[in-house]
């Protein structure tokens, strides 16, 4: 009888090892994906941002390009305009932001 007593301890003591494994696979998996999702949810916030950064530096290139009497177009394609003209919509744009920074820093 001692002997049964002996196996039934020893199994007691030593958990089989693949539980152990699967316990330590399941929460590498379970972290990869929380990573995974923290990842999509952060790329996604940045492209909400970018596309709002974007549409609000196209209104103020199209706002100074009304004001130097530059004809942009809203297609994208402005290549017929000459670097003068372009220069002067971008040197607005610039004068515009400095302006809204220091406005809105005081």
């Amino acid at each position: 009888m001692t002997g049964k007593t002996e196996k039934i301890t020893d199994n007691i003591r030593q958990p089989p090892r693949h539980n152990i494994n699967t316990r330590a696979k399941a929460l590498v998996n379970t972290d990869l994906e929380i990573r995974i999702f923290l990842l999509k949810q952060t790329e996604e916030i940045t492209m909400a941002s970018n596309k709002n950064k974007s549409a609000a530096l196209n209104s103020i290139k199209m706002q100074a390009a009304n004001e130097v009497g530059v004809p942009l177009k809203d297609n994208g394609y402005n290549g017929d305009l000459t670097a003068k003209q372009v220069g002067s919509v971008g040197g607005q744009m610039v004068k515009r932001m400095i302006e809204s920074y220091e406005n809105g820093t005081k």
